[in-house]
């Protein structure tokens, strides 16, 4: 899993999330954790906002990329996220990204 963060100007990012190498039939829950940021808009269809996280479902026939708006703090604001695989991942160190918002 790998992860991108685009600067839009002020306090608005855009967070990209792209999930690579889940086997025919395997799925994966994507745990975003967003510490003095917020997800606005809409999000995407796999995806369910919780208080300060997002968490999503992705699965080997839809692993397209999950893109977030995110309002945050220059400099303080963090999103950290983690891939939880269904089935044993053969390479776990790729399964966390974290970005600080600059």
């Amino acid at each position: 899993m790998t992860g991108s963060v685009t600067h839009n100007g002020g306090l608005v990012y855009d967070v990209r999330f792209v999930v690579a190498g889940l086997a025919t039939g395997d799925t994966a829950r994507l745990e975003i954790d967003l510490t003095w940021a917020a997800a606005v808009g809409d999000l995407d269809p796999r995806c369910v906002r919780q208080q300060g996280s997002v968490t999503c479902e992705v699965t080997a026939a839809d692993s397209s990329p999950i893109d977030l708006l995110v309002i945050g703090l220059p400099g303080v604001s963090v999103v950290t996220a983690n891939l939880v695989p269904g089935v044993d991942d053969p390479d776990a160190g790729n399964n966390t990204w974290r970005a600080v918002l600059d």
